[in-house]
């Protein structure tokens, strides 16, 4: 279920069942509402009014434009312009440089436009994660004493880490856009299980410590993460 809400803008309607709460999140410029499956599908509309100055609130805006350098640790996004194929957008890599090019009829502001810019972005940094996060990754757990089976990057845009029973890490490509912090922070809460698979106090209590004492510091900075692309 798809529309157009007069202040939120695009709008889509998921249903889920085994939940009685109401939720919203954005996902590619689009609030997706998720509602529990029980739900008077006329109530819908009155719900959306109700929560749209809280979901408006929270949404944090990708912006791309000519000339425009993102810069994340170890890596860097140069943005252009180009005419060869005006409707069309470009993406190459030189020496830990990406040059993402768009066409000139092309609007910035178009969601379209955004997403491509943005899967282009996300493809790029998924070739290039390895060379760079799992260096990192390995010289914090030197620092920390700690050895797990093995490292690797996965795909994952809200999920940026995972530690299995067997103890093999893996970190999501996405963490390349984060910052040096919250990468660190991401690795210490993984290595972390390696001591307890739960998020149990005894958990909480090895993370923080492998963070120097800002674990909640951290997951609320990650949480007010501003990314600077649309995630999937």
């Amino acid at each position: 279920m798809k529309f157009t809400h007069n202040e939120i803008g695009p709008v889509e309607i998921t249903f889920r069942k085994n939940t009685s709460k109401i939720s919203a999140r954005w996902k590619n410029g689009v609030a997706v509402f998720i509602f529990p499956e029980s739900i008077d599908r006329k109530e819908i509309p009155d719900y959306v009014n109700r929560m749209a100055s809280a979901v408006i609130a929270r949404k944090r805006e990708v912006a791309f434009a000519e000339s425009q350098v993102i810069e994340v640790p170890g890596f860097t996004f140069l943005i252009s312009r180009q005419s060869h194929q005006p409707r069309n957008v470009w993406g190459t890599v030189k020496d830990r440089k990406a040059y993402i090019e768009v066409g000139t009829l092309l609007d910035f502001d178009n969601l379209n436009v955004k997403q491509t810019i943005s899967r282009i972005m996300s493809n790029i940094a998924r070739d290039v994660a390895a060379e760079i996060l799992i260096p990192e990754a390995k010289a914090i757990a030197a620092e920390l004493g700690v050895s797990p089976r093995s490292w690797a990057i996965m795909n994952g845009f809200k999920t940026l880490g995972k530690c299995s029973a067997r103890g093999d890490i893996h970190i999501s490509y996405m963490c390349l856009f984060l910052t040096s912090e919250l990468r660190g922070y991401i690795v210490r809460h993984e290595l972390a299980h390696l001591s307890e698979m739960s998020h149990s106090p005894r958990f909480h209590a090895i993370c923080d410590r492998y963070c120097g004492g800002k674990e909640k510091e951290l997951v609320r900075k990650l949480n007010r993460f501003p990314w600077q692309i649309l995630r999937r």
